[in-house]
């Protein structure tokens, strides 16, 4: 099916037809009504190649997320490409930032979005010659704008409130943590929480950081004693475990309970994402409905400029019941609802 096949239905000139399908405001809107009407009966697509060529770019927006098989991640890939095709931008997932400069350079692409953590050198070489947003990677020397996820504010918050309802006893279990201090690579979540501990002269409780749960629930074992026949510990050692994600948490709550403690009555647990709460749970809320129409609004931004585009910040709240992904479906229009 051609252009001039849906000018010819709606009775328009294949001039008029391609104005209207590219929204132009030019157009009279009993004009475009006809000429969209005419496009659907017809199941017209225009070949985004051949209008790339003719435009010179394929009004492609290439993007990449870092760990698109977890769900915080996976979702956030979800609502980028959809607000990114609401701003009439056509998505392109990528697995790598490697991968998003060879689509970049071949559909010459005026902009991209790049949540994942990468080196500046990619970033430097991404954002030469086109728009280019970063969601969680600060390069202000490159000019770049940035979406900040702001998790230094949203653990210290935690940790306070915490020690302010008389939790003293705080443990830590991330291995991403550790693998960040191993490999000398920028750390999140928890240096804000050991900061927080320390101000109040606390250490984490174990005097570290667990790397597992399992680990975690050793530890609880060697340190506590059983209550004779009743499989409760005798002495508790911690009355907070804060977790790298919900799933790491939900390890935590089973290892508890081999040990008869219960949350949160005996030691609170908080995972991070809301998205697999188990009962009794907390976890630090990401919203990637959020952080997708921040980031996307920035790349728009970008586009629409030819100067620097202020970067955002996005700090995340605290989730004490497990309403995050309800909610978030609630959000969705309905024709997205449909497809689910």
């Amino acid at each position: 099916m051609t252009l001039h096949k849906v000018a010819e239905k709606a009775g328009v000139s294949p001039v008029t037809a391609r104005k209207a399908l590219n929204n132009d405001s030019s157009v009279r809107h009993y004009l475009r009504a006809r000429v969209l009407a005419a496009a659907r009966k017809l199941d017209y697509n225009p070949n985004l190649i051949a209008r790339g060529l003719r435009r010179g770019n394929a009004n492609l927006a290439p993007l990449t997320v870092l760990g698109i098989n977890d769900y915080w991640h996976g979702t956030l890939s979800q609502r980028l490409a959809w607000k990114l095709a609401g701003n009439g931008l056509e998505p392109m997932l990528c697995y790598d930032a490697a991968h998003m400069l060879r689509v970049c350079k071949s559909f010459r692409a005026r902009g991209c979005l790049l949540a994942s953590g990468v080196e500046r050198e990619q970033v430097a070489e991404l954002a030469r010659g086109r728009r280019l947003v970063t969601i969680g990677s600060y390069f202000p020397e490159l000019a770049v704008a940035n979406l900040a996820l702001d998790m230094d504010t949203a653990y210290r918050n935690l940790t306070s409130r915490l020690l302010a309802d008389g939790r003293r006893r705080v443990a830590v279990v991330s291995n991403a943590y550790l693998l960040a201090l191993e490999g000398g690579w920028p750390a999140s979540k928890f240096p804000a929480v050991l900061r927080t501990l320390g101000e109040v002269g606390l250490q984490p409780a174990g005097g570290n950081v667990f790397r597992t749960a399992a680990e975690f629930g050793a530890w609880l074992e060697r340190g506590g004693k059983k209550a004779r026949g009743r499989g409760r510990l005798a002495a508790n050692p911690v009355d907070a475990v804060l977790c790298e994600d919900d799933a790491v948490a939900a390890r935590v709550v089973g290892e508890m309970a081999n040990l008869g403690m219960r949350t949160p009555s005996d030691a609170l647990v908080v995972g991070c994402d809301a998205w697999l709460m188990l009962p009794g749970t907390w976890s630090v809320r990401l919203e990637p409905d959020v952080v997708a129409g921040m980031a996307a609004g920035l790349l728009r931004k970008a586009l629409e400029t030819d100067g620097s585009v202020e970067s955002l910040t996005y700090t995340p709240g605290l989730a004490t019941e497990a309403f995050q992904i309800e909610e978030d479906f609630q959000r969705l229009p309905r024709a997205e609802k449909l497809k689910t």
